[in-house]
């Protein structure tokens, strides 16, 4: 439910020539029809953007078609001599499209240092309580001490207390040994 582009928040120049507009969601196909670029030139910057974490793509399958093609798309080779033209231009079809990530939509991660106002901030905070609280079911301070500085303690107390306040999580001291606050 909640993705890891949560976390991993940035992006910089170079997005804006490849999408319409920074807040969308597009398919290979309508980014290769926004740019005029050639589909194998669009896939190698997606690619590389993405392996930058300024860019991701909303499905896991575009990622094994990239793991699948050691992330380089390949021109399909010309039919062989002799075979028949139609399956030829089917088959080379089929290998053109095999070593593209057609599938799902593309978009640009949100930048670091861009400002956010106090309420949008908050929000993306619980979220990642809300991850932390799914995937440990019960969250404290030393537990969050070696997550990534947006996961940690001090980053998703102050949620974490409102959460609280609105019945979405509940605060106490569940577990002996561990001292502190427990959500």
């Amino acid at each position: 439910m909640y993705s890891v582009n949560l976390l991993v928040q940035q992006t910089g120049e170079g997005t804006d020539a490849l999408f319409p507009q920074a807040r969308g969601r597009y398919t290979l196909a309508e980014l290769a029809a926004h740019g005029g670029r050639p589909t194998a030139e669009l896939t190698d910057e997606l690619w590389r953007l993405a392996w930058e974490g300024r860019v991701t793509n909303d499905a896991f399958a575009a990622v094994r078609k990239g793991v699948e093609n050691k992330w380089q798309p390949i021109e399909p080779a010309s039919p062989r001599a002799g075979a028949r033209p139609r399956a030829g231009r089917r088959a080379a079809f089929r290998s053109w499209q095999a070593t593209r990530p057609f599938s799902g939509r593309w978009f640009v991660l949100e930048r670091d240092g861009e400002p956010r106002d106090a309420l949008e901030e908050e929000e993306l905070n619980k979220d990642r309580a809300r991850v932390l609280l799914q995937r440990y079911g019960v969250v404290f301070r030393e537990l969050l001490a070696r997550e990534p500085p947006s996961l940690q303690w001090g980053r998703v107390f102050r949620s974490l207390r409102l959460m609280e306040l609105s019945g979405e999580a509940l605060a106490g001291h569940f577990f002996a040994g561990v001292g502190g606050l427990q959500f």
